[in-house]
């Protein structure tokens, strides 16, 4: 994928997730949630420009997207630009530093991209965010995103997110991953994305409920509200006491 490739698929391919990153930076949680000054003035970001994250086509994504935009901006000061990547050119993204960090990099769809990168130095691996597994039958809302190849090759070339019982699996390592760069910049951020873990068992219950009809806004709100014990564990002591401050 060239840089002007990259540059074209901007956030505004999906602008629900844009307006998660919005209402939850700028309007925070919940209705009459104000940050107290001296919080926000405490929380400067490592960077001095937002944090180019890649977002890929499917709603798990982009609640852990909204997610993590939310803990940046009231725990380290940050805002966060999220980059349209589709999963087979994630690791390329990276190395041209159309963005800082991989939200979600599937191995099996990138092994030999991954491998070369790395060992090159272009990229650094973060966190283990958990074992994926992948269907034979492509889900419809991947379907789009899948390359040109026979039905078969792509079911093993293409990550899915919904999954059904009753399809054998591989296992899959999905990881985040950062540019180079960013990682020498921002050891902190880094950090941060770096103990970003989700249970299998939580991403199921995410999807289930955007199965359900939930908004990708209303489960990013019951992961802030109800998943606490989970995302204090990705932050510093100081950051998780500002995000407390905002809930």
């Amino acid at each position: 994928m060239t840089t002007a490739h990259i540059n074209a698929l901007t956030f505004r391919k999906w602008p629900k997730l844009t307006a998660v990153v919005t209402v939850l930076g700028l309007t925070g949680l919940m209705s009459g949630f104000s940050l107290p000054s001296y919080a926000q003035e405490a929380a400067v970001c490592e960077v001095p420009r937002p944090i180019k994250l890649s977002a890929m086509p499917w709603p798990a994504n982009q609640v852990l997207i909204g997610v993590e935009s939310f803990l940046l901006q009231h725990g380290y000061g940050c805002e966060v630009e999220p980059v349209a990547v589709e999963a087979n050119n994630s690791v390329e993204a990276l190395v041209q530093e159309q963005v800082d960090v991989g939200s979600e990099i599937w191995l099996k769809t990138v092994e030999e991209t991954w491998a070369k990168a790395s060992a090159e130095g272009q990229v650094v691996r973060g966190a283990e965010l958990f074992m994926s597994a992948e269907p034979k039958v492509i889900p419809e809302p991947l379907q789009a995103h899948v390359p040109t190849h026979t039905k078969e090759q792509a079911a093993d070339d293409i990550p899915a997110c919904i999954s059904d019982p009753k399809c054998e699996y591989p296992k899959n390592a999905v990881f985040s991953a950062f540019s180079q760069n960013f990682y020498q910049q921002a050891p902190e951020l880094s950090a941060f994305f770096a103990n970003v873990r989700v249970a299998p068992e939580l991403m199921q219950d995410i999807q289930a409920r955007l199965d359900e009809g939930e908004s990708v806004e209303e489960v990013v709100q019951w992961f802030l509200s109800q998943q606490q014990d989970v995302w204090r564990q990705w932050l510093s002591i100081t950051a998780a006491q500002r995000v407390n401050q905002a809930l």
